[in-house]
């Protein structure tokens, strides 16, 4: 794509590990269709604008074939930018109490001096008179935002800690609980960019492990994500072909490369 039009799009699918063409579609030419992809798709084509997918199309019309191709990619969550917008990710997901028990498990493992977590509602106070007089005319909802407040040991005892009394390791552990849980639970993919982003090493080790553990991954979610963690090659948390290198060439284009490519 550019920022006008879908300059190429297709769609391969393997039938028994044997590759078929089910749709070919070159900007300036008419679609070329496999008879093997059922469904309305001349028809569909003439929906289509030059600036959409035909995938996005086939889906909107409720294409028997693609769309559970377009949901499944619909369904990919990401982590990218600022971990501190997935603290209320985290903490809305623990309203349901199996997220929460899962959630609460991973805190406490990790051994991070944790002794209980609290999710508590806050409602939001403005100190602005002229966004409350706003927000009054247009009759904005103010509804209480969900916290984490996370209680730690000290001695026989425990304290609280708002959010911001929270080590940067703690708070993007935290962050990526959610995420994670969610797509565990769901057995959906889950891309983070960044992974090791103020996080211990250990506490990503314990993140990837969650994923590569069939009896804590049991429908199958799938972690990618890029790093600059040198300490996960040599942890045995993974294979030498899920590993991959990026290079940038000359020509300012990044070339991909597994590990699984190199003798030991």
């Amino acid at each position: 794509i550019d920022s006008q039009f879908v300059l190429e799009e297709w769609l391969y699918v393997y039938p028994k590990g044997k590759k078929q063409t089910w749709f070919h579609r070159k900007r300036g030419n008419p679609i070329v269709f496999s008879n093997k992809m059922p469904g309305e798709n001349r028809t569909i084509e003439n929906l289509t604008r030059h600036n959409s997918l035909f995938l996005s199309a086939a889906a909107q019309n409720a294409h028997e074939a693609l769309l559970p191709i377009f949901t499944w990619i619909c369904g990919l969550s990401f982590v990218i930018g600022r971990r501190s917008k997935y603290h209320q990710y985290t903490a809305r997901l623990c309203s349901k109490l199996d997220y929460k028990n899962e959630i609460e498990r991973l805190v406490s493992v990790a051994d991070l001096g944790i002794a209980e977590m609290n999710v508590e509602e806050i409602k939001f106070k403005s100190t602005d008179k002229t966004f409350d007089k706003i927000a009054s005319i247009l009759k904005l909802p103010n509804e209480p935002d969900p916290v984490i407040r996370l209680l730690h040991r000290l001695g026989n005892t425990t304290v609280p800690f708002n959010l911001d009394q929270e080590s940067d390791g703690t708070l993007a552990y935290l962050a990526l609980l959610g995420p994670a849980v969610e797509a565990l639970k769901k057995g959906a993919p889950l891309l983070i960019d960044e992974l090791d982003a103020s996080l211990h090493p250990l506490l990503a080790i314990q993140l990837i492990r969650l994923f590569n553990t069939p009896s804590s991954n049991p429908k199958g979610a799938q972690l990618i994500f890029n790093t600059h963690d040198t300490n996960l090659l040599s942890s045995g948390v993974l294979r030498r072909d899920q590993i991959w290198f990026t290079e940038k060439g000359n020509d300012a284009t990044s070339h991909l490369y597994p590990l699984s490519d190199f003798k030991p």
